[in-house]
């Protein structure tokens, strides 16, 4: 996922267009995920607390000026270098959560 928009931006500064910006949020943690509905009306989707946080990471990636934001415990079993971005309160969360970068 972050090495398509560097590809896409030698296309895009030929026509003249701004170079494409992706920004990630990852999370673990128990989700509902499948199609939900009923046989009239259907959507693959995805529920869950862990998904709101993965979410609310997505959005902090600007502010942090990262394309890649993870929670502690996605940091923790993924086994890549992070950097810990210190502690961070989520919006709608009480407690605050240590977010990690993509070192």
């Amino acid at each position: 996922m972050l090495a398509r928009p560097q590809v896409l931006n030698n296309e895009f500064a030929a026509r003249g267009w701004p170079a494409p910006a992706i920004s990630i949020g990852i999370n673990t943690g128990p989700m509902i995920v499948g199609d939900l509905g009923s046989q009239e009306r259907r959507a693959y989707t995805v529920l869950g607390e862990a998904v709101n946080v993965a979410a609310r990471l997505q959005t902090l990636c600007a502010t942090h000026e990262v394309q890649v934001l993870m929670g502690p415990l996605t940091a923790e079993l993924s086994g890549v270098p992070t950097i810990a971005m210190g502690p961070v309160t989520l919006r709608g969360h009480r407690s605050e959560l240590v977010i990690h970068a993509l070192d």
